[in-house]
């Protein structure tokens, strides 16, 4: 049961970037703080991702990161590891790319059963 429930909850292969297809969303995307990432997180599908802030890649403290998690968390997003509605991951910058990415992205959980 324990490994059923890890592969219902776990989710970080076969994502896709979430599309910014109209004003609206553009808008919250670029002029609407934590708040408007919020909607824009709401409207995701399950393994959809989006990325709402990047920092310099030669900078290893990820506390902005743990900071912009943590507002998102006190706006009522279920945000965090484990059964969680969104995720998100902080992957160290591959080979030749100058920013870090913050990726949240949303899982199935049991309840989409």
């Amino acid at each position: 049961m324990q490994e059923t429930l890890e592969k219902k909850t776990h989710c970080w292969e076969g994502l896709t970037e979430y599309p910014i297809k109209n004003q609206e969303d553009m808008f919250n995307y670029t002029e609407g703080g934590v708040e408007g990432i919020v909607e824009i997180l709401k409207k995701m599908g399950v393994n959809n991702y989006l990325v709402p802030k990047t920092m310099d890649a030669r900078i290893k403290n990820t506390n902005h990161f743990q900071k912009y998690i943590n507002n998102l968390k006190e706006l009522g997003l279920d945000i965090g590891k484990g059964d969680c509605e969104y995720g998100y991951k902080m992957p160290l910058p591959e080979n030749g790319e100058s920013r870090r990415k913050l990726i949240i992205f949303k899982r199935k959980t049991i309840k989409d059963d």
